[in-house]
Formats: structure tokens, sequence, C-alpha cells
């Protein structure tokens, strides 16, 4: 309960994906032995940071594909930035499109790629 209201999980998840989330399609070129030209491919990615450990365990659940953990110097706390990549970060985005507000058309287009 929260403020006499009942936060489903999905709405949890939308309101980080919204307030420290990144969506984005990234053009992935690669080579490959078969071909020796070069070849496009493009990829939605779901990337969430955060300062917060414990945020980090409770997305683990969500089984993310990167985790980088980024230590910077004394002044600042360590960050962690969760990642997911084509089909993953699209099953998590559409699980909790309804509940975006901020970036609900970022996450309208990744879904229509």
């Amino acid at each position: 309960m929260l403020w006499g209201c009942y936060m489903k999980k999905w709405d949890y998840v939308a309101g980080i994906i919204d307030g420290e989330g990144t969506i984005t399609i990234v053009n992935r070129i690669s080579k490959t032995k078969l071909n020796w030209k070069n070849r496009n491919s493009y990829c939605v990615v779901l990337s969430i940071t955060t300062t917060t450990p414990a945020l980090v365990r409770w997305f683990k659940v969500y089984k993310p594909q990167y985790v980088h953990i980024r230590d910077r110097n004394r002044h600042h706390a360590i960050s962690y930035t969760l990642t997911w990549m084509g089909p993953a970060a699209s099953r998590l985005i559409d699980a909790c499109l309804d509940s975006l507000v901020i970036k609900k058309k970022q996450a309208l287009v990744a879904l229509r790629f």
C-alpha cells in the first residue's frame, strides 16, 4: 500500500523505466565468415541505470542480459546499468506499456520496429 493505493508490479517497472531507463534502437554492424560484406542488424535495447544495489537485485528476476558496474571514483556512487536486448527488451517493454508515461512514445516506436 502506497498512499492508500495498490501498485501493481508492472506499474513499478514502468515507473523505473520512465525515471531511470533508456529505450533505443541500435545499429549493430558485424562481419561474418560466410560473407565478406558488412551486415547491418538493428536491435531494441532497454537499459536501466541506478546507484541502488537493492533495485539491481530486484530487477535480476527479469534476467538482464548485461549488468555493467561502474565505479568512477570516491566522489561518485557506484552505478549499475542493467541491459536487455532484442526480444527480451521488447517483452519487458510490452509488459509495462500501459503504465509508461514519459517514455511511452519511445516504447511504441520500439515495439513497432
